[in-house]
């Protein structure tokens, strides 16, 4: 997900690949602790101070790659009104979200071809310069080379991410097929979007224990499967998290070399 935030940021911001996945999992890190996405917006805040760059088209390309997230998850999940031995609300609830999800896209599109002309036209009024930072950060997504790219991205990272969970369930001897892991993994990314407990203790756990014994698994090894997956999402956080926290507490508070 770091190197997929680089392709968006990087038309804008002058970063480089290790500088996008040191801020990725650092917003992760702080995400697990900060409720309404504290860790993303201080990514694209940081990045622009690092770079020069600017603050606000930084934090709008931190946002048009949380929707990558969001369509490539609802892509996983296109297949869900289909699948017979889904529940009928999972079914329901999928379709309204994929149709939200696609038209929240199409509008960013729009937003970042149509408006981005609109708003430079103007940008000697205020309102219309930041919207036009906005949509700069947004632009991104809507060149076709630099789509695809972050399409693969992150296919690649929800595939890594589907394995966690089938292996989690496989710890506790229960066999998940490919429908019911991309199913909990949906419920997963919603389970944790909004933390409402540090480190999401009990909301994780809880929402993949859920799922589990829906499918007709025992209750004791679902819950077993909460506490490895949840170990899975965690602990390489806070293995890394303090290592890159403190090089880039150092590297913003490091004194400006001056020429004489």
């Amino acid at each position: 997900k770091g190197i997929r935030w680089y392709f968006v940021v990087k038309p804008h911001v002058r970063i480089s690949p290790f500088q996008a996945v040191r801020l990725t999992i650092l917003a992760f890190f702080i995400n697990s602790f900060i409720p309404a996405r504290g860790g993303d917006i201080m990514r694209g805040i940081v990045a622009a101070k690092e770079t020069g760059g600017d603050a606000v088209t930084s934090i709008a390309s931190v946002g048009a790659d949380k929707l990558m997230d969001m369509i490539t998850v609802f892509f996983l999940a296109l297949g869900f009104p289909f699948l017979p031995e889904l529940p009928g609300w999972v079914k329901e609830g999928t379709l309204f979200s994929l149709i939200g999800a696609y038209g929240l896209f199409i509008l960013v599109i729009i937003l970042s071809l149509k408006g981005h002309k609109y708003f430079e036209e103007r940008k000697n009024v205020r309102i219309y310069r930041v919207m036009h930072k906005l949509s700069s950060g947004l632009r991104a997504i809507s060149n076709p080379r630099i789509f695809v790219i972050l399409v693969l991205f992150s296919l690649l990272s929800y595939g890594f991410q589907l394995a966690m969970v089938f292996l989690s369930s496989l710890s506790a001897g229960i066999r998940l097929s490919l429908p019911e892991c991309a199913c909990a993994l949906l419920i997963l990314n919603i389970a944790v979007s909004v933390p409402l407990t540090p480190l999401n203790l009990g909301t994780l756990h809880a929402a993949f224990t859920a799922i589990l014994v829906f499918f007709g698994f025992n209750k004791e090894s679902a819950m077993i499967s909460s506490v490895v997956i949840h170990l899975a999402y965690t602990l390489p956080l806070f293995a890394i998290s303090p290592f890159l926290g403190v090089g880039t507490i150092m590297k913003q508070y490091r004194p400006q070399s001056t020429s004489t």
